[in-house]
């Protein structure tokens, strides 16, 4: 088998491209698309703004916050300090009294 030197291969490239066209578009593409765009973006009145975003995030973390602090006043934070066991025990009506 012969090999093609690169001088032929790209002799048969260059003629592969001689008939080759610009590509084109329709008249008046770019206008259309333009008009388009332009439709789109005026009909987006609620769109996303990340101010909004950030502030409704905030406003979030500061009313739980507040919510977790007021629990944990009015609860006073006095209970009793019970082992896990004897609280979990109290929680079920799990005492060790056994009428048998």
């Amino acid at each position: 088998m012969k090999k093609e030197s690169s001088t032929e291969i790209t002799d048969r490239y260059m003629k592969s491209l001689e008939g080759m066209n610009e590509a084109s578009t329709k008249p008046f593409f770019y206008a259309r698309l333009k008009a388009k765009m332009e439709e789109k973006n005026d009909n987006s009145v609620a769109s996303f703004k990340p101010g909004w975003a950030f502030a409704s995030l905030l406003l979030f973390l500061f009313l739980n916050s507040w919510i977790i602090s007021h629990q944990r006043i009015s609860t006073g934070e006095q209970k009793e300090n019970k082992s896990g066991l004897k609280e979990f025990a109290d929680n079920y009506n799990l005492n060790s009294e056994s009428n048998y």
